[in-house]
C-alpha cells in the first residue's frame, strides 16, 4: 500500500489531493484481501468510533509516539464496518491513506512493546 502512493507521488511529483487519489490509485486486489484477513481476526463488525471523525481519531494516532494497540485495531474496524465495503467507502479509506496511517500506528505499538 505504502509503495502504490510512493510510485503515484514520485510518477507526479507530489501527493494527489483527495478526489485526484479516488482517481488515481487501485487498491482493488489489496482491498479485498486486507478486508478477509480482518474478517478472519473479527474485526469487520467490532468498530466503535464514529466514522464522521474518523479522520480526527487517524491523524491524533498519527501524532502518538506509542498508540494503544487496541485503539488501533477499534480504528481499522471502524473502516470495514457496516456497508463500507459494498458501498466501496472501505476503498476511498485506503485511498485516503487512513487505512495506511492505522496501520504505521499499530506497527510503532508493536515496536514500543518490544522495547
Amino acid at each position: 500500500m505504502e509503495a502504490e502512493f510512493q510510485r503515484g507521488e514520485k510518477e507526479l511529483g507530489k501527493p494527489l489531493s483527495t478526489s485526484a487519489a479516488a482517481q488515481y490509485y487501485d487498491f482493488t486486489d489489496l482491498k479485498w484481501a486486507l478486508y478477509k484477513d480482518m474478517a478472519f481476526l473479527g474485526l469487520v463488525t467490532a468498530g466503535e468510533f464514529d466514522q464522521a471523525n474518523l479522520g480526527k481519531y487517524v491523524s491524533e494516532l498519527e501524532q502518538e509516539k506509542n498508540p494503544d494497540p487496541i485503539a488501533c485495531f477499534r480504528l481499522l474496524a471502524t473502516t470495514v464496518q457496516g456497508n463500507n465495503y459494498p458501498s466501496g467507502f472501505f476503498e476511498y479509506l485506503i485511498k485516503l491513506k487512513y487505512v495506511l496511517q492505522i496501520l504505521q500506528g499499530l506497527k510503532r505499538s508493536f515496536q514500543a512493546e518490544l522495547k
